[in-house]
């Protein structure tokens, strides 16, 4: 099984929009939250590879999810396109064994 380093928890907004208790710019800004709280964590860890996964995480994740609060942005198109970029980072190895490290488990379900 995957040894995965951090988690991001998502299960209860994307549950709340499903259920039309909020609105896909709510989602984007509890993602905003949760990415802000989860940086300082990973810098925790002193090794290079975890200090280039926060650097990657806030200088080019977090400013696509940023975008999308500050211009009000709901649109399902360009949240997707920032969340890919999240799971793609989040499915980043961080060493070579087969079922290794990866960065983080993003939980939506």
């Amino acid at each position: 099984m995957t040894d995965w380093q951090f988690r991001l928890e998502f299960r209860d907004l994307w549950k709340d929009e499903r259920d039309g208790k909020i609105s896909l710019l709510d989602v984007s800004k509890g993602v905003v939250e949760r990415i802000k709280a989860l940086a300082p964590v990973i810098r925790k860890r002193k090794d290079e590879m975890y200090q280039d996964a926060a650097d990657d995480l806030e200088n080019d994740i977090l400013p696509m999810f940023e975008e999308l609060v500050e211009e009000e942005n709901e649109d399902t198109e360009d949240f997707d396109f920032a969340l890919s970029y999240l799971y793609d980072w989040a499915d980043g190895r961080l060493d070579d064994e087969w079922n290794g490290k990866k960065v983080c488990w993003v939980n939506t379900l």
